[in-house]
């Protein structure tokens, strides 16, 4: 699986490894401005599954105004501010201080959807590289959906992310079942969670595969 996110200067790429499949990604520090002709942009499905407010013109800014999402919103916010407090503010400061000739591309082997950490510790990467065997799973359809299956969604989401928000990793057998459960599939989803926590927006999502000289190449979802 390969993932790249490229946009601003200080973060313009990066790229995810895995087995058998490919998916690239672009991300670049927040603008939030969503697609125009009403379709729902990758960035705002990010900010929306993240507890975040879409941006002014999305077609998820209805969705939004829900019980349901601003109490998701509160427990994420919530999450979040605990982490911060107990853990990535101090990574934060370590990294700064001791990491000062870090390269512009970071490899994590067996990532998982872990972009949290990657950044936290290398902010100014311009390339990470994650490797997992986690299924990628495709970003979920959030206009055409029930507001049942979008709340159950959410909730499992909340749930496949707690252990990483509690202990800082990833359990990978229970990651694997929460993934293929239940509500929206994959680690896509996860990982659209924490680019958009990390203050990033996604702007395209595409899936590739290495030809046989060992080129990418797009493939249809």
């Amino acid at each position: 699986m390969t993932i790249k996110f490229s946009g601003s200067v200080r973060y313009p790429c990066v790229a995810l490894l895995g087995a058998f499949a490919a998916l690239c990604m672009w991300a670049s520090s927040a603008s939030f401005a969503s697609e125009v002709g009403g379709r729902v942009s990758p960035g705002d499905v990010a900010r929306f599954m993240a507890g975040l407010e879409p941006s002014g013109n999305s077609p998820l800014l209805a969705r939004a105004d829900t019980r349901m999402w601003w109490r998701h919103a509160k427990n994420m916010d919530r999450a979040w501010g605990r982490l911060d407090e107990r853990q990535l503010s101090s990574i934060a400061a370590w990294s700064q201080a001791n990491l000062r000739g870090a390269q512009k591309t970071m490899l994590y082997m067996f990532s998982g959807p872990d972009f949290l950490y990657a950044n936290s510790f290398f902010p100014n990467a311009k390339t990470y590289v994650f490797a997992g065997l986690e299924p990628i799973g495709v970003a979920p359809d959030l206009m055409n959906l029930s507001d049942r299956r979008v709340a159950d969604g959410l909730s499992h989401l909340r749930s496949s992310i707690n252990t990483v928000l509690r202990v800082s990793f990833f359990i990978t057998r229970e990651m694997r079942e929460k993934l293929t459960g239940k509500g929206f599939k994959g680690i896509l989803p996860v990982l659209f969670v924490f680019l958009a926590r990390a203050g990033k927006d996604v702007e395209k999502v595409s899936y590739v595969q290495l030809g046989a000289d060992g080129s990418l190449m797009t493939v249809p979802t």
